[in-house]
């Protein structure tokens, strides 16, 4: 991002206030188009809905990804983290021992994620659904 005087250079930014995340992006047109994410809140509640899913720790790397990658959360390992109460570093781990993590989830299964992985991914996406359209 470039601000020079009243003037902002196109690209993308995310503003991060009261556990709500709107994410604006400035075209090159100097049109705004703003995505509002699934509230923090609602993030994490979804998380107990699909615990049966969960073989450990690492299963929050899953959520992480399909908070990024479905609902609007910024790549930011470290607010995640914070966010949802986990132990510091420990989706940089898992990252590390599973590098299709850092695609998009609908590309996992066809770059080797196991099933149990794919099945979080689902029951996830469809917690987090259900408890938007309530």
């Amino acid at each position: 991002m470039e601000v020079k005087g009243n003037f902002i250079n196109y690209g993308s930014y995310i503003d991060v206030h009261d556990n709500e995340v709107v994410n604006l992006t400035l075209d090159g047109s100097g049109r705004v188009n703003i995505e509002q994410a699934v509230e923090v809140a609602t993030l994490t509640a979804a998380v107990a809905d699909v615990r049966e899913y969960f073989w450990g720790d690492s299963s929050m790397a899953t959520v992480f990804c399909v908070c990024r990658d479905c609902f609007g959360y910024p790549d930011n390992m470290s607010m995640f983290e914070r966010d949802f109460r986990l132990t510091e570093g420990l989706l940089s781990g898992t990252f590390r021992n599973n590098p299709y993590m850092r695609l998009h989830v609908d590309k996992w299964k066809e770059n080797g994620a196991k099933e149990r992985v794919l099945k979080l991914v689902e029951a996830y996406r469809k917690a987090v659904a259900g408890r938007l359209a309530k």
